[in-house]
């Protein structure tokens, strides 16, 4: 696969930036635009969470007015514009006919996204004159980088993508910005991902496309175990490239694998710079009786604030690792169990097998590997440890 520079402005016709309106006390950027020459269809996921953020209930009213008519996306940091009321749905509103005014744009063309702090009102001056900002400088600072930054909050990196396909004479773009730090636990994560792509392909298969590569990317992270109100996906495609997608043939295949790859590239980056992370965990859960089962295991283990602390305290505890099995609700066999930690075969046959040096720790990519031995299924979930400094960041986040 051919990853390129350029993140959503390396397909054809897309245009970025991002700048400091105000609405952050420290000036740093957020509030970001991206913005295509023609209009695009849209794919969109949105937080599972029963409490829903304002610009997510106005940007499914929007896809829902006009789902092959989108030009942009405008969004800002440092406030979540959620549980806000009526007011806070105005607001997202606004946000949006006043980026569609500034750009000359018929109505229900730009989606909205916020995050930040829950509870508060958006600045709505401080808005408008940030939206203005964005349309002046699209053209002249035009980044992928610069969108990316306004729409970060806790994070430390920025967060950016792409991938080019070519074969023969045909060929596309895809490319992401994403952000997410703290917050995060499927079904999605405390994040925002905003990919672009010139490939053309149906709303239908689009929306398919994109719930297929969720599931096996933004589904499988979790920092802290918290689901976020405001967690949004979109693809915006505006079909400039050569390559077209009609059907579930190979070339969905193709632009799926693309998709996965963006998708699963900006999942692990979110994973990486979570708050106060120093150690990142794969927990593989093989060999279950169900899915379901797989599932349950994995996320009990990697959701563990016993597991989690072992991590970071490089100290083998493995006895959470066991409790955490056993305590996920799945009927496990112990004569069956076997557990593997980087290599190293810490549990089996019902046992602990000795192993308590803690150097199997020290590294920053941990995997654990669980074979329950009951079945053929399996599923993968990355986490992470919990350090002093996440409980830092989030005692003063404000």
């Amino acid at each position: 696969m051919n990853r390129i520079s350029g993140g959503v402005i390396a397909p054809k016709g897309f245009k970025a930036t991002g700048v400091a309106s105000g609405i952050k006390i420290s000036g740093k950027k957020d509030m970001a635009l991206i913005l295509s020459d023609k209009p695009c269809t849209v794919g969109a996921v949105f937080t599972t969470n029963i409490f829903k953020a304002a610009p997510i209930i106005v940007s499914q009213e929007i896809i829902k007015a006009n789902p092959t008519g989108i030009r942009g996306i405008v969004a800002n940091s440092g406030n979540a514009n959620c549980l806000t009321g009526d007011e806070g749905i105005r607001n997202a509103r606004i946000m949006v006919e006043l980026t569609e005014k500034y750009l000359n744009l018929p109505s229900n063309s730009i989606l909205v996204a916020s995050t930040g702090i829950i509870g508060k009102q958006l600045p709505m001056s401080i808005v408008e004159y940030g939206i203005s900002k964005l349309v002046q400088r699209i053209s002249v600072e035009n980044s992928s980088s610069l969108a990316a930054e306004g729409i970060m909050t806790t994070d430390t990196k920025i967060k950016e993508i792409s991938y080019q396909y070519i074969s023969g004479l045909e060929s596309f773009r895809i490319g992401a910005i994403g952000k997410g730090s703290g917050m995060i636990n499927p079904s999605m994560a405390t994040m925002l991902c905003f990919v672009t792509t010139d490939a053309k392909i149906s709303y239908e298969l689009l929306n398919e496309a994109l719930r297929e590569a969720v599931e096996e990317t933004f589904n499988r992270i979790t920092v802290d175990g918290d689901m976020s109100t405001n967690d949004t996906v979109f693809v915006l495609a505006n079909g400039s490239s050569s390559f077209e997608v009609k059907e579930k043939d190979e070339k969905y295949q193709i632009f799926l694998e693309h998709l996965r790859a963006t998708l699963n590239d900006i999942a692990l980056m979110i994973v990486e710079d979570g708050e106060g992370v120093t150690k990142v965990a794969k927990i593989n859960v093989v060999d279950a009786k169900k899915l379901e089962d797989a599932k349950k295991v994995a996320r009990k283990i990697a959701n563990s604030l016993l597991v989690k602390t072992m991590l970071f305290g490089e100290n083998p505890n493995w006895g959470r690792i066991i409790a955490a099995i056993g305590s996920s609700g799945v009927n496990i066999d112990p004569l069956k169990l076997q557990v593997r930690v980087n290599n190293v075969t810490i549990f089996e046959r019902g046992n602990f097998i000795g192993y308590d040096r803690n150097d199997i720790l020290k590294d920053r990519m941990i995997t654990i590997d669980v074979n329950l031995n009951l079945g053929r299924f399996s599923y993968f979930v990355y986490s992470t440890d919990l350090s002093y400094d996440y409980v830092k960041i989030n005692a003063e986040y404000t």
